[in-house]
């Protein structure tokens, strides 16, 4: 008998790869073997329109621009703060070793890990920096000729800053409520595949059925399954880690 997923306690991304992984242990040409493929077939067209529907930020098409860019930005940041660090200390025109450590020391009274901070932090303590570097001490970023990079560093930031509100208009555009209903109708699809290949597996056992061994060895992997994502998802909210063999569900009326 197929045992209970603790999907209270599962998160949305959590369910949805259940899900999947599921639909792979139950591959559509074992489900008409198994005479479970109509119920399948619902749990998959209702699992597919959900991940279209789902876009958080990890699921937006634009999430591996914005993080793209931000390596960029961070690159460009990192390294124009260590070509000063070095200058300011090593450089033989004593002009450059002081605008350098002028500026090195700017940077860092912003922070000393700005490329760790999320990501709108960062854009906002970047935005800081190139004002400074751009108004109050851009004679000291003539005299090193640092113009470009400052510039590119701005452009950076600029367009991380113009993706990242793009994604946030994209994931503003899903409709209230259309995710929780959708994953309510799927758990309610799967539910139901669920009971069904109780019921069949039942039948296959009193009927002596030759696919027996079959029903057998699906229902130890999607059990399996279960209990893998039962004991993450208990892990994730700081439950016991030895957690009970699930509980099955009420038997199917056959």
């Amino acid at each position: 008998m197929i045992v209970r997923p603790k999907f209270e306690i599962y998160r949305q991304s959590g369910t949805m790869q259940f899900i999947r992984d599921l639909l792979d242990v139950l591959p559509d040409p074992l489900a008409v073997t198994l005479d479970v493929a109509a119920k399948r077939t619902a749990l998959n067209a209702v699992y597919d329109q959900l991940n279209l529907e789902w876009q958080p930020e990890s699921g937006s098409l634009i999430t591996p621009h914005i993080a793209a860019l931000d390596a960029e930005r961070d690159d460009a940041l990192n390294g124009l703060k260590a070509t000063l660090d070095a200058w300011g200390r090593y450089h033989y025109d004593a002009s450059w070793r002081d605008a350098a450590t002028i500026l090195v020391n700017n940077i860092t009274s912003h922070g000393d890990r700005i490329y760790k901070m999320p990501y709108q932090d960062e854009t906002a303590v970047i935005n800081a920096v190139l004002n400074d570097l751009e108004g109050i001490y851009a004679g000291e970023v003539n005299t090193l000729g640092l113009g470009s990079w400052v510039a590119n560093l701005r452009n950076l930031n600029n367009m991380f800053q113009q993706a990242y509100l793009d994604r946030n208009e994209e994931i503003a555009t899903i409709q209230p409520g259309i995710i929780a209903d959708l994953m309510a109708e799927m758990l309610a699809a799967y539910r139901t595949l669920s009971d069904l290949f109780d019921a069949r597996h039942t039948v296959a056992v009193v009927d002596a059925d030759p696919l027996v061994a079959q029903y057998q060895t699906v229902e130890n992997e999607w059990n399996s399954l279960i209990a893998q994502y039962n004991q993450a998802a208990l892990r994730k909210t700081g439950g016991n880690n030895d957690l009970p063999p699930p509980e099955p569900e009420t038997p199917p009326a056959l």
